[in-house]
């Protein structure tokens, strides 16, 4: 199942007992359930191993729920950044040629 390639991907990840994580979009190939326990997993894995981690994700709940900071970028550039805490809007963004696009990339940092 994917929840179990994430759970091995993850064990692999922790072998060379690394310090810091990069977890781009690690979850979006789960449904609900599965997703929810992955990432209760790696706050566990986290907070025993103290390990900051770099999560990269579009899924705002996942954000709000597991992260401390949050950067959003747009075109490669961060454009804001809040506490996970602080309610986050859609914000309007204009790329070089005046098209207008309301996707953003959450970055977070837990630290």
């Amino acid at each position: 199942s994917g929840g179990m390639g994430q759970r091995i991907m993850i064990a692999m990840m922790l072998v060379a007992e690394p310090s810091m994580l990069i977890a781009d979009e690690p979850t979006s190939a789960l449904d609900v359930t599965v997703r929810f326990e992955i990432m209760q997993l790696l706050d566990e894995l986290i907070a025993q191993r103290h390990l900051g981690v770099l999560f990269i994700s579009h899924d705002l709940n996942l954000v709000r729920r597991f992260c401390d900071r949050v950067l959003i970028m747009y075109a490669g550039q961060v454009v804001e950044e809040i506490e996970a805490v602080e309610p986050v809007e859609e914000v309007e963004a204009v790329d070089a040629v005046g098209n207008t696009s309301y996707e953003s990339s959450y970055v977070t940092a837990r630290y």
